[in-house]
């Protein structure tokens, strides 16, 4: 998660991050509604549970049912603090 928290991880110039640390306890993400255009999102997934609308996309935009990459970016804007990966 060097994306989060850059140290220098791996021999990465330390500090090229996101750097919401400082912010991160002022929000919580609630109301905030984020559309994932990707290679397709695994919806059942226990990170996404109720908070999730699977409802279809528009004609031409569905991925498959399942993707990887899709779910991976899916978990790092949805993650919850519900013990599962990351927040």
């Amino acid at each position: 998660q060097w994306y989060l928290s850059n140290t220098g991880q791996n021999g990465a110039k330390a500090g090229l991050d996101l750097n919401v640390a400082p912010i991160a306890k002022e929000f919580t993400g609630k109301g905030v509604h984020v559309a994932v255009y990707d290679d397709g999102v695994d919806t059942s997934h226990s990170e996404f549970a109720g908070r999730i609308d699977a409802a279809p996309a528009p004609a031409g935009t569905q991925g498959a049912a399942t993707g990887l990459h899709g779910t991976a970016v899916a978990g790092i804007i949805g993650a919850a603090d519900d013990g599962v990966g990351t927040v």
